[in-house]
C-alpha cells in the first residue's frame, strides 16, 4: 500500500507568515500616520503663521459687511511675470464723479518696483479673487511739492507698469522725539477715537507727529497694512502710514484728514 504524502504547509510555518505580513501593514500604517500628522502639522503651522501676517489678520479680521458704504478696502498686490503676487499694502476704493479711485500710502511705489505691475483683490466675502490691477496715478501730493505727505490716488483697472517715484518702500520713525500726546482738535472738534474700513474697529487717538506731521493712535500694525482706511467721528478720511513705539505703547501714524475725499485732489 502506497504512502500518502502531506501536501499541507507546516501549521507553524504559515502562522509565521501572517504575522510577519501584518506586522509589515502595521508598520506601514504607523509611518503613513506619522507622515499625514507631520503634513498636517506643517500645514497648520503654516497656516497660523500667515493667520499672523498683515495679509492674514486683514482677510480673516475684515467685516463681513461694509464698515462705511462710502468706501471698500482692497488688498494691493506687487507682481512680475509667473511668480506668486507678493502682498505688499490696503488701499481704498472709492467713487469720484462716478470714476472709481483707490487711495493708497505713496512709499507703496518705490523706485525698486518699477518693472513690476500691481494687482488688487477685494476684501470680504470675495478676498479669494484677484478682480483688477492699478491701470495709471491720478495725482500724488509729492507732484506738487508736498512730498513729505504719503498719499496717492490711482485708478484701478487693467494692470500696466506705473511711474514709481518714491525713495522708500516703507515709512519708519526712527525716533519720537516730535510726538505729542495730546487730545487732538481739527477744525474744533476734539478727535478722539478712528475707526478702520477693515475690521470697523474703533482706536483711540492719543496725539499727534510734527515734521511732518501725523496723527497717532494706539494700534500697532504690522508691515504690509501701510495704507489702511481710516475715519473719525465726523466722517474724515485717513490713511496708515507706519508704526513705532513710543510712550510705552505701540503707535501708528495716520496721514490726514481728508475733509473731503471725494474733490481732494
Amino acid at each position: 500500500m502506497s504512502k500518502k504524502v502531506n501536501t499541507r504547509k507546516p501549521v507553524v510555518a504559515d502562522s509565521k507568515f501572517r504575522y510577519v505580513v501584518a506586522g509589515v501593514l502595521i508598520f506601514v500604517a504607523l509611518v503613513a500616520l506619522a507622515y499625514a500628522v507631520s503634513v498636517y502639522h506643517e500645514k497648520d503651522q503654516g497656516e497660523k503663521d500667515w493667520e499672523d501676517t498683515a495679509e492674514g489678520r486683514m482677510i480673516r479680521g475684515a467685516s463681513q459687511t461694509p464698515v462705511d458704504p462710502m468706501y471698500r478696502p482692497v488688498l494691493i498686490y506687487r507682481y512680475r511675470g509667473t511668480n506668486r503676487p507678493a502682498f505688499t499694502a490696503v488701499g481704498t476704493l472709492f467713487e469720484d464723479k462716478n470714476e472709481p479711485l483707490i487711495i493708497t500710502v505713496n512709499h507703496l511705489f518705490a523706485k525698486k518696483f518699477s518693472n513690476e505691475l500691481f494687482v488688487i483683490r477685494f476684501l470680504s466675502p470675495d478676498a479669494h479673487t484677484v478682480t483688477n490691477g492699478i491701470e495709471s496715478i491720478v495725482y500724488r501730493p509729492a507732484d506738487v511739492g508736498i512730498p513729505e505727505v504719503d498719499v496717492i490716488f490711482v485708478r484701478p483697472g487693467f494692470p500696466k507698469l506705473v511711474e514709481c517715484l518714491s525713495e522708500k518702500d516703507d515709512l519708519k520713525m526712527e525716533t519720537t522725539k516730535g510726538f505729542l500726546f495730546k487730545d487732538v482738535t481739527i477744525s474744533g472738534k476734539v478727535t478722539r477715537k478712528l475707526k478702520s474700513l477693515v475690521t470697523g474697529k474703533e482706536y483711540p487717538v492719543i496725539g499727534v507727529a510734527k515734521n511732518p506731521q501725523y496723527i497717532l493712535i494706539e494700534y500697532g500694525s504690522k508691515s504690509g497694512e501701510s495704507g489702511t482706511g481710516f475715519t473719525d467721528e465726523f466722517g474724515r478720511f485717513y490713511i496708515l502710514s507706519g508704526s513705532t513705539r513710543g510712550n510705552g505703547m505701540d503707535v501708528s501714524f495716520m496721514s490726514g484728514p481728508f475733509f473731503d475725499l471725494k474733490s481732494h485732489y
